[in-house]
């Protein structure tokens, strides 16, 4: 009976190992299906081993990751180039480029950029400086020329040929661009002959077809639009001659008009042309009642009284009505033309009056002064009169006198029988 119970006390009494064994198992299958759940973000939230982690740091513009390092450095400014990379609180060390060498950006280049240097036949745009590349560019008379996708030289504008034209000029990216003259064709890169026959680039000189006749409208042929400057110059040439013939036959009319005034002046009176007559001593308007009392050999003079009231009247023989436009006209005739614009200053016609006239009149100076003439009578016309009042007709004589130009108003006087011709 012991030995049976101590066989059951031995079956009974494991003790506490088993117990420990599989609480390690339930806890490591509990681990593995925990890191199964969480995946990679287990995995490298438990790695603390540091590591090169340098590409997911996200630096400014103007800063860079460190090499090997977790935070960032800042950049060199342009001009400048990377001497020492920062460290913890410390800032990174950078030094000027050296001449012919530039950065033209914000870097963390141990070295700068050497300048660009200048071709044959090129010349300097923009000097080189620790921030600037050198900028050059072709001479005039010289044109760009690429020799592949990276070189290029410069070279001689072309000059167009024998028979050929500029169609475009040079610049400092293309080369010349010339063409053949009309009516010549291509015989090789710088050269083009005149057409003569039918051929290739003389097309329009070859027939069309059988020669027959066809009704309808003419086409034109290049030759006449040759041809077209030419009837244009006899064109001009003969409108500029019919022009000449007109101003010669008018300025005939004007002497043989000139003259036959001449000719009805009174006696004594030498000088061709009654505008160079002096008549400043008396007034023409008198000078032939002056001759025949002269005439009759007495020696009665004429009262003061009498004489002043003459000088301030006209003869009985006036007509009664002087037409403006007609006396106008009669005045632009006789007073030479260079003398009219100082005649209606003299009668008080305004400067500004004058100029305007100019201006309105630019194509004919004849129109001008006669409107310069017609201000002046309406200045002393008063409701639109179409007559000459005797004031006016007397101020324009005086004036004319007070010109040295009297024998331009006996002329008048003259024609409209205000004296005995």
């Amino acid at each position: 009976m012991d030995r049976g119970r101590q066989m059951s006390t031995r079956g009974t009494n494991f003790g506490p190992c088993p117990l420990i064994f599989v609480l390690l198992v339930l806890q490591s299958h509990a681990l593995m299906r925990l890191e199964a759940a969480a995946g990679p973000w287990l995995s490298s939230t438990s790695d603390t081993t540091p590591t090169n982690t340098s590409h997911e740091v996200t630096c400014d513009e103007d800063k860079y990751p460190h090499s090997g390092k977790q935070f960032c450095c800042n950049k060199c400014i342009p001009g400048f180039k990377l001497l020492q990379e920062c460290q913890e609180h410390k800032q990174t060390k950078c030094t000027k480029c050296e001449n012919g060498t530039f950065q033209q950006s914000a870097n963390y280049y141990p070295n700068c950029n050497k300048c660009n240097k200048c071709k044959e036949n090129e010349e300097e745009v923009i000097k080189c400086d620790s921030k600037t590349d050198r900028v050059c560019k072709c001479k005039t008379r010289y044109y760009k020329h690429k020799l592949n996708e990276l070189d290029h030289e410069c070279r001689l504008c072309k000059k167009c040929g024998s028979g050929e034209r500029e169609k475009s000029p040079c610049k400092p990216e293309n080369n010349t661009v010339c063409e053949c003259k009309y009516n010549h064709y291509q015989v090789n890169s710088t050269t083009c002959k005149l057409c003569k026959e039918c051929g290739t680039g003389c097309s329009h000189l070859c027939s069309t077809g059988p020669t027959t006749t066809v009704v309808g409208p003419k086409t034109k042929h290049p030759d006449d639009l040759v041809s077209l400057p030419l009837v244009l110059v006899v064109v001009v040439t003969a409108v500029v001659t019919a022009v000449s013939v007109i101003l010669f036959l008018v300025t005939s009319m004007v002497i043989k008009r000139k003259l036959k005034l001449a000719k009805n002046s009174p006696a004594g009176s030498e000088s061709p042309d009654p505008c160079e007559l002096d008549t400043s001593s008396e007034s023409l308007i008198f000078s032939t009642a002056e001759s025949n009392i002269n005439s009759d050999n007495e020696s009665v003079p004429i009262p003061t009284e009498v004489h002043s009231e003459m000088q301030n009247a006209l003869p009985d023989c006036v007509p009664r009505e002087i037409k403006i436009n007609k006396f106008i006209y009669s005045v632009l005739e006789v007073v030479p033309v260079a003398r009219v614009t100082e005649l209606v200053r003299r009668l008080g016609v305004k400067e500004q009056d004058i100029e305007r006239a100019r201006r309105d009149n630019v194509i004919s100076i004849y129109e001008a002064q006669y409107q310069m003439l017609k201000l002046w009578s309406d200045s002393g016309i008063r409701g639109g009169a179409s007559t000459l009042p005797r004031a006016l007709l007397q101020e324009l004589l005086d004036t004319l006198r007070e010109m040295g130009l009297g024998g331009c108003g006996e002329s008048l006087e003259i024609e409209y029988g205000l004296v005995q011709a």
